[in-house]
């Protein structure tokens, strides 16, 4: 008998896995699901240039291609993704950022997904609710105003599964919560990486950024036309 409709809370795994780390080594395999690299360096590097959101002219570019399988990084796509950037300086340091975490996430899977990257600002909390991805692995760099909020372990994400595979978040403990900070680099492996099984990383979007105080945010992520989940974080 068929039982449309009904979801089920269980757990796949050890209660804590997968977790949060801070090592870009666990970029590749599931034991995480997200990789917080703090990068304080960077943030004062890029203080002179404040407020970063100013340096912006005209509307944000469409998504600029930044990897390709057999090609590697594109280098036009990165002067693409730029381009709105008046100030060279700020241009240059964020077209080197970008190709740095786009290898990153090319190599993380394996060279066999294009990726693209957006740059854009934020002028309210596009994703108020905790939710995991259902792409690959996307990469997040608020350069300026408020970071993501994410969970650090799997113990603080309550799941629930349908019938038919399907996985959403049903619940968040906020006590296992963490913000990242303007310049951090933020890995999100999405349910479609292989072997979470639909245990992506969870997160929201921060509160706070507005039309006044926009956020700065780099998106890096695998090209997925059929992934519904939100671009904006």
């Amino acid at each position: 008998m068929a039982l449309l409709g009904l979801r089920l809370n269980r757990a796949r795994g050890p209660a804590d896995s997968p977790f949060a780390s801070s090592s870009t080594a666990d970029l590749r395999g599931a034991a995480a699901n997200v990789v917080h690299v703090r990068r304080p360096e960077l943030r004062a590097a890029l203080a002179p240039h404040a407020p970063l959101a100013g340096a912006l002219r005209g509307p944000p570019p469409p998504p600029a291609p930044l990897a390709a399988p057999g090609r590697g990084l594109l280098e036009a796509g990165a002067d693409q993704l730029v381009a709105p950037i008046a100030c060279p300086e700020l241009a240059a340091a964020v077209r080197a950022d970008a190709l740095s975490i786009a290898a990153a996430v090319y190599d993380a899977l394996g060279g066999e997904r294009p990726l693209r990257g957006k740059l854009e600002l934020i002028r309210g909390q596009s994703c108020p609710r905790w939710h995991a991805d259902s792409l690959s692995l996307r990469a997040l760099v608020t350069y300026e105003g408020p970071g993501t909020w994410f969970l650090t372990s799997n113990r603080f994400a309550r799941r629930a599964w349908s019938l038919d595979g399907a996985v959403a978040v049903a619940g968040a403990d906020e006590a296992g919560a963490l913000q990242a900070e303007p310049c951090d680099v933020l890995y999100l492996k999405g349910n479609g990486f292989p072997g979470l099984w639909g245990m992506g990383a969870v997160h929201r979007s921060p509160e706070g950024a507005s039309a006044a105080a926009p956020r700065l945010l780099l998106t890096v992520d695998d090209v997925q036309p059929d992934c519904a989940c939100c671009s904006e974080r």
